[in-house]
């Protein structure tokens, strides 16, 4: 049975949950954009997992795009696990990456891309990390 500590530590990102399963919604390193460019991209910049091993991203865009998510077994970001895992995006409706596969890793990146030839308004983002 894993042991979780209830205490408040500023290095690791705070559970939320009180339930059968640890989660929480860290925010990213980098400003969430209200609006994306044409044909651009916002990058979340590089996030620890904290010992999470299953994670969800999800967005709505204006304009067409897609979610990218790419995860690595070291900190600094440079040992790819496995290939990136991506979603479509549809204008206007939102959309989910979910990394359930339980390979393990040790930090992650999410990109949130628009393909439109406009830029996007960006709504609805929001990352949870779950125990699993």
């Amino acid at each position: 049975m894993p042991w979780a500590s209830t205490e408040n530590n500023a290095a690791f990102y705070e559970p939320h949950a009180i339930g059968p399963v640890m989660q929480t919604n860290p925010n990213p390193p980098t400003a969430v954009p209200e609006t994306i460019a044409a044909d651009g991209t916002y990058d979340v910049g590089l996030m620890n997992s904290d010992g999470y091993k299953a994670l969800a991203v999800g967005a709505t865009l204006s304009q067409p795009g897609s979610i990218v998510v790419q995860r690595y077994i070291d900190l600094a970001g440079q040992v790819a696990q496995g290939s990136a895992l991506t979603a479509a995006l549809t204008a206007a409706e939102p959309g989910v990456v979910n990394a359930t596969d339980n390979a393990p890793f040790a930090s992650f990146n999410v990109l949130i891309v628009n393909s439109g030839s406009v830029a996007a308004e960006l709504s609805n983002f929001d990352i949870l990390m779950n125990a699993n």
